[in-house]
């Protein structure tokens, strides 16, 4: 089911995604030239990443304008894949919060939904360098169109198998490519043009997470809940979690018309971590 998802989708958004690499595209809201302003000033832009160099400001503000509407999705309510963003604690060896970032968020919605998009911008870095036209790793080897990795957070059609959360993300962005912020991604930046590897639903998945950058973000932010041995560079301690880039969140949140609870959830933890917040 969820690969004939993809076929749709490679229907819905067309050969590309909203002019990425040219920067065309509908003028941006008041509201979201704000919350970009934000990401340009804000400390994190004025970080060096080790091996790659300081983030696009592309990237910061479409990671910014994404985790707007996260935030406000999660206020909304409803069964999106916001919902899991800011979950509690998921299961030591599944979600990355509990296993590798567990004394930064606290235990709250909002603190989780933001720790964890925190963490996404750094494993961009990692993963990208924050270019959403990146292609396969060219470190691994006779890869399938179903295990060729693309776009910022260098995932692949396999990692949709199992996720129920991943498949709800697809069916919004084909229903509102406008939502992919593909423009403010790409803004200034190179489309790389690398090619797909392979054909059929393996292939369309590489094109669209290249061309649709915010549904790569929430995708990357939801298999960091869920999934994180998805992320070699999580897995393997080398993505930073960096204050900057938090408090830069932060000060987004404080524009918006939408807010997550910031209270203590009042659910039982995971024993693993229990102890931690004793």
């Amino acid at each position: 089911m969820q690969k004939l998802i993809w076929i749709f989708v490679a229907a819905v958004l067309g050969p590309t995604a909203a002019g990425a690499a040219e920067g065309k595209g509908t003028p941006p809201s008041a509201l979201d030239a704000r919350i970009a302003r934000i990401a340009d000033h804000s400390a994190c832009a004025r970080i060096y990443w080790p091996g790659r160099g300081y983030a696009p400001k592309a990237y910061l503000g479409g990671m910014a304008l994404t985790y707007a509407k996260a935030v406000c999705a999660a206020d909304a309510g409803g069964d999106s894949a916001a919902q899991v963003m800011n979950q509690p604690f998921g299961p030591v060896g599944e979600d990355a919060l509990s296993s590798n970032f567990w004394g930064e968020s606290g235990n709250s919605r909002l603190g989780h939904i933001r720790t964890a998009f925190a963490v996404a911008i750094g494993l961009g870095m990692r993963q990208s360098g924050g270019n959403a036209t990146v292609g396969r790793d060219r470190s691994k080897s006779k890869p399938t169109a179903e295990t060729a990795e693309a776009g910022l957070f260098q995932t692949n059609y396999e990692s949709l198998d199992g996720n129920p959360w991943l498949p709800k993300l697809v069916d919004e962005y084909a229903a509102n490519p406008s939502l992919c912020q593909s423009a403010v991604f790409m803004k200034g930046l190179r489309d790389l043009r690398q090619k797909v590897v392979g054909s059929g639903p393996g292939a369309d998945y590489q094109k669209r997470i290249k061309a649709c950058p915010a549904l790569a973000a929430e995708s990357a932010v939801v298999i960091l809940r869920t999934a994180k041995s998805q992320f070699g560079p999580i897995e393997q301690h080398q993505v930073e979690l960096r204050p900057e880039c938090d408090d830069m969140l932060r000060q987004v949140e404080k524009v918006l018309p939408c807010e997550v609870g910031r209270a203590p959830l009042e659910v039982p933890l995971p024993p693993e971590i229990a102890h931690r917040y004793d």
